[in-house]
């Protein structure tokens, strides 16, 4: 029993630092490691959980067979359907705000193929993945996860940039494609919409969006360099009139450059 307790509370604690984790100050200028600490908070809490169920089952099923005291099966047993039913319920939940939410991206997903078939007027490729050149009056860059994935650059956003930041907004975007990024997001909408009342569930979004585009604003700045990134998000600041791209700008900036170790990895 001790053992299940345990599971349980360590998955409880997940649950209680794992917000903290990723909404400390050092997670703006280290986005990877926080997102990846999150991730492992979110990934081995589940796993306590799970583990948790299946040794209640184990435990419950062998101490009919020796003189335990009655009540540690039943408790075990009590427990273990508790824990089957409230999977199923959590199952359930998840599977109905889910549903909507990928309903919704793949809509947009088909929206923005379209939009690449019908208004395409050049295309390159940047590490195997096509750069679509689009007609649009709106500025905008933007990665179509999916098979094939793409990026989609509109031709107000191509004429606004230089061809140095232009190459900074599709590697952002590039960075997102190979990060998983909006499965990422993904997992961290689904827990707010599954957590309504849940003021850390709902800064977790807010948080996980935040530091996917920071992470993506440093893998543009290790390709093609601080300033170039900066002019780039300042340009569509001053375009879309998105003034979190003018702090990001600023963050790249004015922070202090980092010896080659940490640059390797954050």
């Amino acid at each position: 029993m001790s053992i299940v307790l345990a599971l349980l509370g360590y998955a409880l604690l997940t649950v209680l630092t794992a917000p903290a984790v990723i909404r400390g100050r050092w997670s703006i200028g280290h986005p990877r490691c926080a997102l990846a600490a999150w991730y492992a908070f979110f990934g081995t809490g589940l796993l306590a959980s799970a583990a948790s169920l299946v040794v209640a089952v184990v435990l419950a099923s062998h101490r009919h067979a020796t003189d335990a005291p009655w009540s540690d099966p039943t408790v075990l047993v009590l427990f273990a359907h508790l824990a089957l039913a409230g999977l199923g319920a959590v199952i359930a939940l998840v599977a109905d705000r889910t549903e909507p939410m990928l309903h919704d991206e793949h809509a947009t997903q088909h929206s923005l193929t379209g939009l690449a078939q019908a208004l395409t007027y050049d295309v390159e490729h940047r590490h195997g993945v096509q750069v679509s050149y689009v007609r649009s009056h709106e500025a905008f860059v933007c990665a179509v996860p999916g098979r094939p994935a793409r990026v989609l650059v509109s031709s107000a956003a191509a004429e606004a940039l230089t061809r140095a930041e232009l190459l900074t907004a599709v590697e952002h975007e590039l960075a997102h494609l190979r990060g998983r990024h909006a499965t990422v997001l993904r997992l961290a909408n689904v827990n707010a919409a599954c957590l309504p009342g849940v003021s850390a569930a709902q800064a977790m979004r807010r948080s996980t969006a935040l530091l996917l585009e920071l992470a993506a604003d440093d893998a543009a700045a290790r390709a093609h360099g601080a300033v170039a990134t900066a002019g780039a998000l300042r340009t569509m600041a001053g375009r879309t009139g998105d003034e979190s791209m003018r702090l990001r700008a600023e963050r790249l900036l004015n922070r202090p450059p980092r010896p080659r170790a940490l640059t390797a990895i954050a």
